[in-house]
This record gives structure tokens, C-alpha cells and sequence, in this order.
């Protein structure tokens, strides 16, 4: 991603992607980590989907990611869930 080379690092967040997909994973709230991301696909001359955009609560929310749903998991006590 263009704009500062440590963004993870200064946004404490961890970027997983494929190909045109990614999903940022950081314990505090997303709107900064997504601002420098747009900022740096703009330098890259491409555009955030913002339909596609979504900030969720991974502790407390699932979300869908390459066909998987991600997020929170319990299971009853027969480690099923």
C-alpha cells in the first residue's frame, strides 16, 4: 500500500489480502486505518469500493471474507458450535 511504509505498524493492525480483497484487522476502532488505506490506493491511482467498504467489530460482529465468515466463535461444552 503507498502512503507511509509503516502503517501497520503505526496503526498496530494486521492487512490480509487477495488479490483485489483485503481485510484490516486492528483492536481499535478502524476509521484511521481505512482513511490511510484510501489515501494510499489513491497514490496508487485506484479507488476504495466504499459499497464494499464496511467497518466491523470482529470481537463482536462476522463478516464474510473470500467465501468464509469471520469473527467471534462459541461453542457449547462439547466443542461444538
Amino acid at each position: 500500500m503507498g502512503g507511509s511504509p509503516d502503517g501497520g505498524k503505526a496503526f498496530q493492525a494486521q492487512v490480509v489480502n487477495e488479490a483485489d480483497d483485503c481485510v484490516i484487522l486492528r483492536r481499535r476502532p478502524g476509521a484511521e486505518a481505512r482513511d490511510w488505506t484510501r489515501q494510499g490506493m489513491t497514490g496508487l491511482r485506484l479507488t476504495l469500493k466504499e459499497t464494499k467498504t464496511k467497518l466491523k467489530e470482529a470481537r463482536q460482529e462476522s463478516f464474510g471474507f473470500l467465501g468464509y465468515t469471520l469473527g467471534p466463535h462459541r461453542y457449547g461444552k462439547d466443542g461444538r458450535g
